[in-house]
């Protein structure tokens, strides 16, 4: 959940957002709903929520980092405080296998996508055939 802070903000305005970050990580951590919540504060904050995605933790901004620590799967992290925003982060899932790098998995990709095309071509050669065919049946 994310709370963006005015670029011009003054030290009342930054104060302003980050007790209605806290006051919505409080209604968080009481089991209320995120959609209940970031709808709550949209209005008057322009807060948005959603998913960030699969994240490797030594990759994510010190800022971040320091709201995760010690955060098990599925509780809410500290408030992450950057220029632009003060961010609430919920732990969905941890895992302890790295992300596989790109170039590690390039042929992979690039068989599974030659056989999609594939299918793809064989199937409508398949079509192409039926409809050019003649079938005669004499009974």
């Amino acid at each position: 959940m994310t709370f963006p802070v005015p670029a011009k903000a003054g030290a009342v305005e930054r104060d302003a957002v980050r007790n209605a970050a806290r006051e919505a990580l409080g209604r968080l951590r009481q089991g209320e709903a995120l959609e209940q919540v970031v709808a709550a504060y949209r209005d008057a904050f322009g807060t948005t929520g959603g998913s960030l995605g699969t994240l490797v933790e030594k990759e994510l901004t010190p800022e971040f980092a320091r709201a995760l620590t010690g955060v098990e799967r599925g509780g809410l992290g500290a408030l992450a405080e950057t220029d632009q925003a003060v961010v609430i982060l919920k732990v969905e899932d941890r895992s302890a296998q790295a992300l596989r790098q790109f170039e590690t998995l390039r042929a992979e990709i690039t068989q599974t996508l030659m056989e999609q095309k594939t299918d793809g071509r064989i199937k409508q050669w398949t079509q192409e055939l039926k409809q050019k065919a003649f079938i005669d049946i004499r009974l």
